[in-house]
């Protein structure tokens, strides 16, 4: 289709999934990914592999780890290297992200992944090289009422 003489508008750049996370992230001081999730209207996979990789390349740092068994449990990260408004790209390759403000490679670093907090029964599992006991009711008293409701 022709444009008109003298006209100056151009095409609209449709923003990604990525870049919507990577604008969001500039915003907010501190988040957690489903915070990211919501405002930038992707998938859960899309988002943790976006984090991951930034994780890794030294853009992000995790504030606080998940916690399990909490509603809010999720990590809180934190961005620490912003160089400008263009959303990091993860190679293909996973070797690293290039990063268009720069127009630079950078490579993943050697840090270790986030650090998940065991459970005290899965750490006692570890720990003993036997099958755990699988009892219902330790308390004699509480099997009694156990069994006199019925269960």
């Amino acid at each position: 289709m022709a444009r008109t003489p003298g006209s100056t508008r151009t095409r609209n750049r449709v923003k990604t999934a990525r870049q919507r996370i990577w604008n969001a992230m500039r915003v907010t001081p501190q988040f957690m990914s489903i915070d990211l999730e919501l405002v930038a209207e992707t998938s859960e996979r899309n988002l943790r592999a976006y984090l991951r990789a930034l994780y890794r390349s030294g853009y992000l740092r995790q504030v606080r780890p998940r916690q399990s068994g909490k509603s809010f449990g999720y990590a809180i990260w934190r961005l620490v290297e912003c160089h400008g408004p263009l959303a990091p790209i993860v190679r293909r390759d996973q070797s690293g992200v290039y990063d268009p403000n720069l127009d630079q490679f950078v490579p993943y670093q050697d840090i270790p992944e986030p650090v998940k907090k065991e459970r005290p029964h899965e750490r006692r599992a570890l720990l003993s090289d036997d099958p755990p006991a699988l009892e219902r009711h330790p308390d004699p008293a509480t099997e009694e009422i156990y069994h006199a409701r019925g269960r």
